[in-house]
């Protein structure tokens, strides 16, 4: 069965639904697009695959937060799913530690595999209807105009090294303006007046861009000077 448009709740994906012989139970691993309630009644219950505690977790590229906001440990959870986003009640769930060092995609490889060990007893719940349990606690959504929001900075030295470091780590890349000019930055270091690339920190400290997409910003900067638009 193949999505138009990416979006499960297309009138083609609701016939085809409506054909199979029964539809008691759905589990959505990682489609991000939300299940409006037409999609949603063509099931007993859906279950969905979330990659973050609930409720202080929900919506979109909670990782990525997870890495930003320094927290120890990630969560992960499967809850029922409703219209709203990530709001149903608990399954399962359990919480994996955040190293030093992880990448937002070595801590989903983590998750993944802390989801897997719990499958056992997330089916076990399914074939007992366990309507699992409420969520309880602070509900704080992220979505795509957060994400936007903390990876495109206007002015590159309204942020401190520490904030660009938090940022380039939870993130990775960070659309910024120098000297008039969009960048996808991926990566800074110690700088020095007239190197190309470079901006005063809010912390006074002289910075450069030493990564674009991922390729040495010197050697960009060099053959392709207008790579530079975002």
């Amino acid at each position: 069965m193949v999505m138009p448009t990416g979006d499960p709740n297309h009138a083609s994906i609701l016939r085809c639904i409506d054909q199979l012989p029964g539809t008691p139970v759905a589990i959505n691993l990682y489609c991000t697009r939300r299940f409006r309630q037409p999609l949603l009644e063509r099931f007993d219950r859906v279950v969905n695959y979330h990659n973050g505690s609930l409720p202080g977790f929900r919506g979109w590229r909670v990782s990525n937060w997870a890495l930003y906001m320094g927290a120890p440990s990630s969560g992960l959870s499967f809850h029922l799913m409703t219209e709203a986003v990530d709001a149903g009640h608990i399954l399962a769930t359990t919480q994996v530690p955040v190293r030093t060092h992880d990448t937002a995609a070595e801590l989903e490889l983590r998750k993944a595999l802390a989801a897997r060990a719990l499958l056992p007893a997330l089916l076990d719940s399914i074939v007992a209807c366990d309507d699992g349990r409420a969520q309880h606690g602070i509900a704080c959504e992220y979505n795509r105009s957060a994400y936007e929001l903390a990876t495109r900075v206007t002015d590159p030295s309204a942020l401190c090294r520490e904030e660009w470091e938090r940022r380039l780590r939870a993130f990775l890349r960070i659309q910024t303006q120098i000297d008039g000019r969009w960048w996808p930055v991926t990566a800074i270091g110690d700088g020095e007046n007239g190197a190309p690339l470079s901006f005063t920190s809010a912390d006074h400290q002289r910075l450069s861009v030493t990564g674009l997409d991922f390729w040495p910003a010197s050697w960009i900067h060099r053959i392709n000077p207008r790579h530079n638009r975002a």
